[in-house]
């Protein structure tokens, strides 16, 4: 087949540190067809000959000081209070990546025959076990201001997305003036839409001590009809979190294009810049637990910022479509200085105006 069945598990490069008083180490498992190169090249950053339709976007793991995670590419590994494992972006690209680009033809392979523009996959386990309802949110950090005939098509894409997801949860309105004291206290809510993680994802392996995780890079097979009651979301369909077992986790979506910034496949809707709406702002990725949170308030309460504990946090953003945020301040930390003639780039003052 395209991606061999066989797994391998990451050397040291990619395998958690040892340590004896923390979490238990978890090692990623990934395809064989993946080599184990380096977290970032000189092709990924901005101004550097363009490859792909990839060169413009950036996924910022903020929890660790603002680090640029590669697309495409091997296991990226996250730790932070709540959780410790690999996390493993893949998108679409509409050409075959050339052939020293090893990971890229790999996930070129793995996107053939299906409609998903993207595939978010994660492997590890909880550090804390969460106190409410745990989520998967899309978060935004400014209000959308859109017009009447605007807000009535996002409401029809809000209303495609609520039927298929139980238990979602979305802000649009307006959280008023936001005063210091507002802001430190956290009693706001930003726009957002939140799904419950266990129903939510569209794979769940949960492995055992002593028990082989599925391999990252391919397809994750998780029994059918756990798979059938976990979406149903019913009482019993899910065993709970826990810090012993090894999770892993994979989100995809056939109706987002992060490279071309668009919102497409939508019955009945025709295709749209994600600009057109949100503005230039990036995305931000969350998993958190609304804390005090029982099934009988989940879908009315606010997501306020003060119940949430974030578990994982990465901004995405597109240097041609978005400005602000932790990309450009990811830019601006690491390549404003740069000279030329090293081996890297110039990040002159044009690169820095992501306008």
């Amino acid at each position: 087949g395209d991606v061999p069945e066989h797994p391998v598990k990451l050397r040291s490069k990619y395998r958690t540190p040892d340590r004896q008083d923390t979490a238990p180490k978890t090692d990623a498992v990934v395809d064989e067809g993946r080599s184990e190169g380096g977290v970032e090249s000189a092709a990924l950053l901005p101004g550097a000959p363009k490859k792909n339709d990839l060169d413009d976007l950036f996924l910022i793991n903020v929890v660790n000081d603002l680090e640029r995670l590669s697309v495409n590419s091997t296991p990226q590994f996250i730790t932070n209070d709540f959780f410790e494992g690999y996390f493993l972006p893949m998108i679409r690209t509409p050409d075959m990546p050339p052939k020293d680009d090893v990971e890229g033809r790999t996930v070129y392979r793995h996107f053939q025959n299906k409609k998903r523009m993207f595939e978010f996959q994660f492997q590890g386990r909880l550090k804390k076990v969460p106190e409410g309802k745990f989520c998967l949110a899309i978060e935004f950090d400014n209000p959308v201001k859109v017009g009447m005939i605007q807000r009535a098509f996002l409401q029809g894409a809000l209303n495609f997305v609520k039927r298929a997801n139980k238990g979602f949860h979305y802000f649009f309105g307006d959280p008023g003036p936001l005063t210091e004291k507002i802001i430190r206290e956290g009693c706001y809510e930003k726009t957002h839409m939140s799904f419950p993680l266990e129903s939510c994802l569209d794979r769940l392996v949960i492995s055992m001590a002593g028990e082989k995780p599925p391999a990252l890079g391919g397809d994750i097979h998780e029994n059918p009809n756990f798979f059938k009651l976990r979406k149903k979301g019913g009482v019993g369909s899910f065993p709970g979190w826990n810090t012993e077992d090894t999770y892993t986790m994979a989100i995809w979506s056939a109706y987002v294009d992060f490279s071309k910034w668009q919102i497409l496949n939508l019955p009945g809707i025709r295709t749209f810049g994600i600009s057109n709406f949100f503005g230039s702002q990036p995305i931000n990725l969350m998993f958190y637990s609304l804390n005090g949170c029982s099934e009988e308030d989940e879908t009315k309460r606010p997501y306020l910022r003060k119940d949430l504990s974030i578990f994982c946090h990465c901004e995405i953003g597109n240097t041609k479509n978005t400005s602000g945020g932790y990309t450009q301040k990811y830019i601006e930390q690491n390549f404003k200085n740069v000279k030329d003639g090293e081996g890297a780039i110039d990040a002159s003052e044009e690169l820095l105006n992501l306008n």
